[in-house]
């Protein structure tokens, strides 16, 4: 399995992971991370959602988004 699938397959698996986050799972760096997510967009297996900019409370995502409360700029993927 590559890194590009094992990355898909982590975002498949739900939840909200922050590139740090991913980095780690996958044994790599963030910045692999990024240009992985970028390439897997590009590609048109991912979709970017906004980023997070208000309250959790509003948010329509807040029972599966992961991230901490009030956390900004967390990005959230589809597939």
């Amino acid at each position: 399995m590559t890194m590009l699938e094992k990355l898909l397959e982590e975002i498949r698996s739900g939840g909200t992971f922050d590139t740090a986050a991913l980095a780690h799972r996958l044994e790599t760096t963030p910045e692999l991370v990024k240009l992985m997510l970028e390439q897997l967009q590009q590609m048109g297996h991912i979709k970017a959602y906004e980023a997070c900019t208000s309250s959790c409370e509003q948010c329509g995502l807040k029972t599966s988004c992961s991230a901490p409360a009030g956390s900004k700029g967390i990005a959230l993927w589809q597939t």
